[in-house]
């Protein structure tokens, strides 16, 4: 209780007038910096960080905690309007977000987007706030084998998500997973998958992905049209409140998603984009009725949208309390400490006592602020699904095309995503899932990393992924995912026999 008092003592420190401004103004430019395909979070705190650090601690993390959690939401903004998620972190969002948006249903769906991300950072503000002192002991349980079981879990339940096609999910998260192991060994050093293009060693940048799988597909889709406008029934429905509506009409969906953020905010290294997509997946897994799930149900926004924002603040729980950073964000701030003289860990909370608790109190205004901000603006927003299509194609193309160069300087890149986006267009023709290959694409690295890391700290080889509470009910997890559907069918088959034996 201590901790909370210091918290709410906090809140005149943040709402002072200078910390308030700037608070405000980063706000205002991470959700600018988040609809724009390519920049996100991490770039925009890095262009910001040279100001930050000439201010005092406390505004400077606002600043960047403001940058962070306004362009997750922001990221939301164009995966709605133009099925191009600003950053990776909305990627789900865009699967019923923008469906919802040809209907004339975009400022529902804006609406539910911003207030989902708002509840879900407030939710991870409180957990952040209660659950600090004991969160840094449970940050310390998740070494590499955990977080690896945790992916393998993830990638096992998304690859055999679809009920009647599985086959489907499981070779789109194999190609997804291919993907991403372009480039360097990270053992040995060697390249693979190359084909001896000099521009592929690197790996694949996650920007160009994106901009192929959503935005070039997307036009392809667009061209296909043949003119009007993306809402099709040229019809805008949706006020603030029908929006705000739809995050309690599906408190389950919410609740399950909040908790999946704040789990996957703790766990150093996954980050946004998984949560966003773990979320989704969770929400059609459970739902009563998956087939409406990419069609425009806003239960698919409510989703993505509250887990993303999710794992802001409880990102920054291994960031603070062990100097481990729980997102690439969350390692922006945690160098804008370093610079300041500050050092992450144990003795932060006993070197400046009141810095933890600001950041707590910091982090409810400013979901507060990006909440209002983005309701005061969704009309602004939505008219863009009334724009010409014939208008809207280039206007999509040099946005992204714009994002996915911005992200490394690479003309390459842009020639790999329209390469990616004609596959992508004929997968999608085919049915092939994308949420599946986007996740399998973003797993793979983690993934990799982190068996590599437990193979090489393990004294019992494999047996390290089954060794500890954790890892056993991790494993025991996945092993019944794998084995539910035999499972179900040879039950439904013994019953029906047992049925059918049983006389008339």
């Amino acid at each position: 209780m201590d901790f909370l008092w210091q918290v709410v003592l906090s809140f005149p420190i943040i709402l002072q007038p200078f910390n308030f401004l700037v608070t405000f103004l980063g706000v205002l430019v991470g959700i600018i910096f988040g609809a724009v395909p390519g920049i996100g979070a991490p770039l925009a705190m890095t262009m910001f960080l040279p100001i930050a650090f000439g201010m005092n601690v406390i505004p400077c993390l606002l600043v960047m905690m403001a940058l962070y959690c306004a362009a997750i939401y922001g990221g939301s903004i164009s995966a709605i309007l133009i099925n191009t998620p600003g950053t990776p972190a909305s990627i789900a969002t865009a699967f019923d977000g923008y469906p919802m948006a040809k209907k004339g249903e975009a400022g529902i769906a804006l609406n539910t987007s911003v207030m989902s991300s708002m509840l879900g950072g407030l939710i991870s503000a409180v957990v952040f706030i209660f659950f600090f002192k004991p969160m840094e002991v449970l940050s310390l349980e998740f070494g590499p084998s955990e977080t690896f079981m945790v992916l393998f879990v993830s990638f096992v339940f998304l690859a055999l998500l679809d009920r009647k096609e599985w086959w489907k999910g499981a070779i789109s998260t194999c190609v997804g997973l291919l993907l991403g192991l372009v480039g360097r060994d990270l053992i040995s050093g060697s390249l693979r998958y190359t084909f001896g293009y000099i521009f592929l060693e690197d790996g694949l940048d996650i920007i160009a992905v994106l901009t192929g799988w959503f935005a070039v597909t997307e036009v392809l889709f667009l061209i296909g049209e043949k003119g009007g406008t993306i809402a099709a029934q040229g019809v805008l429905k949706g006020s603030a409140l029908e929006g705000i509506k739809m995050c309690f009409k599906y408190p389950a969906t919410f609740i399950r998603s909040a908790i999946i953020g704040c789990i996957v905010g703790i766990i150093p290294g996954i980050g946004g984009s998984v949560s966003n997509v773990a979320a989704y997946s969770a929400a059609k897994g459970a739902s009563k009725h998956p087939e409406l799930f990419g069609t425009g149900t806003p239960e698919g926004v409510v989703a993505p949208e509250t887990a993303n924002n999710a794992v802001t603040a409880t990102s920054l729980i291994p960031t603070l309390a062990l100097g481990i950073p729980g997102s690439i964000p969350a390692a922006i701030i945690l160098a804008a400490l370093i610079m300041l003289g500050y050092n992450p860990g144990p003795k932060l909370s006993s070197s400046d006592p009141g810095l933890i608790p600001a950041v707590g109190a910091g982090f409810v205004v400013i979901n507060i602020l990006f909440g209002v901000i983005g309701l005061s603006l969704t009309n602004f927003y939505k008219r863009l699904t009334q724009v010409n299509i014939i208008i809207l194609i280039p206007l999509i193309i040099s946005i992204s095309f714009l994002g996915g160069y911005l992200s490394r300087w690479r003309v390459t890149d842009i020639l790999f995503a329209v390469v990616l986006g004609i596959f992508a267009y004929g997968a999608r023709k085919a049915k092939y899932p994308e949420m599946q290959m986007v996740l399998g694409f973003l797993l793979a690295k983690m993934m990799e990393e982190n068996f590599f890391k437990s193979l090489l700290i393990s004294d019992s080889g494999v047996l390290i992924f089954v060794t500890g509470p954790m890892n056993m009910v991790l494993a025991a997890l996945g092993i019944l995912i794998i084995c539910w559907h035999p499972l179900k069918k040879l039950l439904r088959h013994k019953t029906s026999s047992k049925d059918s034996a049983l006389p008339g």
